[in-house]
């Protein structure tokens, strides 16, 4: 059984330009150790053009109810920064702290040990067009 990241304005069920969908969902990721994922990104890609965001992010789960993240990911100028991104470790979620982090990140740790992660980044716009599906495994 899959799952679908929903909120008012994204989910994998719809026609969107921006969407994740993971196989179990990680729970709890209180007390795992400190780990870093090699991620990759999508944002109007073109077959054969270089155009894929690339970069790594640190999850620094800790042993409370929250952790955070940093690193980014980046497709020519163009950046997606981790930086100010929150976890909560009580169901293996993370999100952007809107007073730290304006990139509208979300998204969801996956596997054992939260061994991938996946999300999506609305760039804080309203704008579609600006959306960023991202995914990554654990090095």
């Amino acid at each position: 059984m899959g799952a679908c990241f929903r909120s008012r304005r994204y989910c994998a069920c719809q026609t969107h330009p921006a969407w994740f969908y993971g196989k179990n969902p990680t729970g709890s990721t209180k007390g795992l150790a400190t780990a870093t994922y090699n991620v990759v990104g999508v944002n109007g890609h073109k077959a054969g053009e270089r155009d894929i965001y690339t970069g790594t992010v640190k999850a620094y789960f800790g042993s409370g109810d929250s952790g955070s993240m940093t690193g980014k990911l980046a497709r020519h100028t163009d950046t997606l920064d981790f930086a100010g991104v929150k976890i909560d470790n009580r169901n293996g979620t993370f999100a952007s702290d809107a007073a730290r982090n304006r990139e509208g990140i979300k998204g969801q740790f996956y596997g054992q040990n939260a061994a991938a992660l996946a999300g999506i980044a609305t760039r804080g716009t309203e704008s579609r067009a600006d959306d960023i599906s991202f995914g990554g495994i654990k090095q």
